[in-house]
């Protein structure tokens, strides 16, 4: 499992950064954020390659079901890699800009739209 891990950090390092990579942003230019999102980037792959995860899917997907202790194992050390890489990425925030992104986190949250099918699809249905 090493082998693979260093060959699939290889191929991250040097090659093109595959689609599903978009969240954890670009590759960073300096020493120790590559190494970070090398390191999140990784994880994701040997997850996603491990369980097959299709193309579109991002980053590592949702969270398998408790059927699968393996699956979940697996999956929380991927996002454990992914969510330092994000949390470094914020190191310059002060505190009050970290409460505003926390404040704007909460408010997307809250204000998802919930979807009322009777409504939405009695034009295209008769369309």
């Amino acid at each position: 499992m090493r082998h693979r891990w260093r060959q699939l950090r290889a191929h991250l390092l040097q090659g093109d950064s595959p689609g599903w990579v978009g969240p954890l942003g670009s590759r960073p230019d300096t020493p120790d954020m590559l190494d970070s999102w090398l390191s999140a980037a990784t994880a994701a792959a040997a997850y996603r390659e491990r369980y097959e995860l299709a193309d579109h899917t991002d980053l590592i997907g949702p969270r398998p079901s408790v059927s699968r202790p393996d699956a979940q194992a697996a999956y929380d050390h991927a996002r454990l890699h992914i969510d330092r890489h994000l949390a470094r990425t914020l190191h310059h925030l002060d505190d009050s800009e970290l409460d505003g992104l926390a404040r704007t986190q909460q408010h997307i949250h809250n204000t998802m739209p919930s979807f009322d099918g009777s409504s939405s699809l009695s034009g295209v249905m008769r369309g």
